[in-house]
């Protein structure tokens, strides 16, 4: 076959294997499961999470220098996009962050499920529906592309569902990783764990409470000292929490209507 554009041809060549053998390796080889190489590993806690609130491109970081910490950049630069007009300290917005993220079950909005997992029998029983919700979806794509039971409507239609049902059990075992972390047989990483798999981990925390964490310019072009109230969070519900100074001179995160949501 050969593709131009969003359309597939038949070659004028002999096909090696026939047209379903192909498809059902293609579902085969495209399955996340069976990837044994970790690609994009992620070396800071925010990259990709990061966003410069002037362009909305992601932040990447910037080599310090000498007595100097890492930093968030917008960085302007051949291959990337960003204005290149924001920069913040990395070790000081990332505790912020994950003071958030570590209280999220009191984000009413947070746009996880409201409901939540208590014990470890609800929690083996997400796992379970999930494994078979998994196992659904992949007989399903071998009733289209392997045995032609179903057509690719009927394909994409109950495709649909399972994913969502799959989508939901993950946030839910999310959740209950960070709220309630008793209910988990496996500890926790915090934010002293400096490996690979404790960043992922941690990533993987943020990223199913935040959708993305927006950072402003500072005030003044040039200033270097930390300001937190630069850092706005929004939630996977697509509500934007503003890190705002209480009259105390603490810090507390705001909604919109400028309620307070959490005390940091």
């Amino acid at each position: 076959m050969r593709r131009h554009r969003d359309q597939v041809f038949a070659g004028g060549w002999e096909p090696i294997v026939d047209l379903a053998t192909f498809y059902a390796l293609a579902e085969a080889l495209g399955d996340s499961k069976r990837r044994t190489v970790r690609r994009g590993i992620k070396r800071h806690l925010l990259t990709g999470i990061a966003r410069c609130s002037l362009c909305g491109q992601g932040m990447g970081t910037r080599t310090p220098k000498p007595g100097g910490g890492v930093r968030y950049a917008c960085v302007n630069a051949p291959g990337r996009k960003g204005c290149g007009r924001v920069t913040i300290l990395a070790g000081p917005t990332e505790e912020i962050v994950e003071r958030i993220t570590a209280q999220s079950s009191r984000l009413i909005d947070c746009g996880l499920p409201i409901e939540t997992v208590t014990t470890e029998a609800e929690l083996s029983s997400l796992r379970t529906g999930r494994a078979e919700d998994q196992a659904s979806l992949e007989q399903l794509a071998r009733d289209h592309y392997s045995e032609h039971v179903i057509s690719r409507a009927e394909f994409l239609a109950a495709r649909m569902p399972l994913q969502e049902r799959i989508a939901a059990a993950e946030r839910l075992i999310d959740q209950a990783a960070m709220s309630r972390p008793e209910v988990c047989s496996e500890e926790v990483p915090t934010s002293q764990d400096s490996g690979e798999s404790g960043i992922e981990e941690r990533r993987r925390l943020i990223t199913a409470c935040l959708e993305k964490v927006l950072i402003r310019p500072a005030p003044r072009p040039g200033t270097r000292r930390f300001d937190p109230t630069r850092i706005s969070v929004v939630s996977r519900a697509g509500e934007v929490l503003a890190v705002v100074q209480s009259a105390t001179m603490a810090f507390e995160l705001h909604d919109g209507d400028g309620n307070v949501r959490l005390a940091l």
